[in-house]
């Protein structure tokens, strides 16, 4: 983490303890061998900048934050809204040919997903082609079958992982605006889709 002192200067260390409004940090020397130990007074700190916070946002906030995930260098390019939906519609025609099913996103949650969202518009694309892969499986179960067959609809919104059947329609929520932090894990989405059956 690097600390903004009053003073203007910057420090950039690991902390190690906190006692008594005293910081003790771990600061790595110049010249790169080992390390310094840096006492400072907490009432001397103005800012704190916590680096690679997504891979630590989720445990220094006891889980009230959980930021993005950055996209893997090999990640498919975000697609626009238009691509996107033209992609749901040609997996809900190859559901309907091969499952008896409509895919669909729901009309809000598309209109959520901004041109400014790239990654969540890239995380969409994937869980629906997760989720039509998921079904793939559950159809290829004969108990599974059973439960699917009432349904015409296989609905996406926003929301934590769920997966909920009402009447004729199966509504899966995800959380796409949290990168692939929101996009869940094949099994998992298996999980959530028996529950729901």
């Amino acid at each position: 983490m690097t600390l903004g002192l009053a003073s203007g200067a910057s420090l950039r260390g690991a902390p190690l303890a906190l006692t008594d409004g005293v910081l003790t940090l771990s600061v790595p020397q110049t010249a790169g061998r080992g390390a310094d130990l840096v006492y400072l007074e907490v009432a001397r700190v103005e800012s704190l900048r916590v680096h690679a916070a997504d891979e630590v946002a989720h445990l220094l906030t006891f889980g009230a934050v959980d930021l993005p995930t950055p996209p893997p260098r090999d990640a498919p390019e975000a697609p626009t809204r238009l691509k996107l939906r033209r992609a749901v519609e040609a997996l809900s025609q190859r559901a309907a040919h091969e499952l008896g099913l409509r895919l669909e996103l729901e009309p809000e949650f598309l209109e959520g997903l901004l041109e400014s969202e790239a990654e969540a518009r890239r995380v969409t694309a994937q869980v629906s082609e997760d989720v039509f892969q998921a079904l793939q499986v559950l159809a290829a179960d004969p108990d599974a079958q059973e439960s699917l067959a009432p349904l015409a609809v296989v609905r996406l919104g926003a929301g934590p992982l769920a997966a909920r059947a009402d009447g004729d329609t199966l509504r899966i929520t995800f959380q796409a605006a949290l990168g692939l932090g929101g996009r869940p894990a094949p099994d998992a989405l298996v999980d959530a889709l028996m529950t729901a059956l």
